[in-house]
């Protein structure tokens, strides 16, 4: 499996050209559409025809504090919370997991 953040230079890495190198691999890929609105629906077309798609959305920092369930937040306020968790991201964001349709799973 290949896990790639690469901060919004994905189009410059999964490419016509490169596609075809990662039919056999599972890929998990943070898509940065803040920087370029068009990264996730072309990386979906790009290996439409090689894996399936799942989309996971992120959660945003407001929604951290309030919904995680961790011993570690026991006792916490939502400030204090939030604090710990966030991540400060510019938007929303969402990874794109590909498995590869080469490597059926059982």
């Amino acid at each position: 499996m290949i896990d790639c953040d690469c901060d919004g230079v994905e189009n410059e890495i999964f490419t016509e050209q490169t596609g075809g190198q990662f039919a056999d691999w599972d890929l998990l890929i943070e898509t940065h559409d803040c920087y370029d609105i068009t990264i996730s629906t072309r990386l979906a077309e790009l290996f439409r025809e090689t894996h399936e798609l799942c989309t996971i959305p992120s959660v945003d920092d407001i929604q951290k504090a309030k919904a995680y369930d961790y011993p570690e937040l026991a006792g916490l306020d939502l400030a204090t919370r939030r604090a710990n968790l966030a991540e400060f991201r510019p938007t929303l964001m969402e990874w794109q997991f590909f498995t590869s349709r080469s490597n059926p799973r059982v």
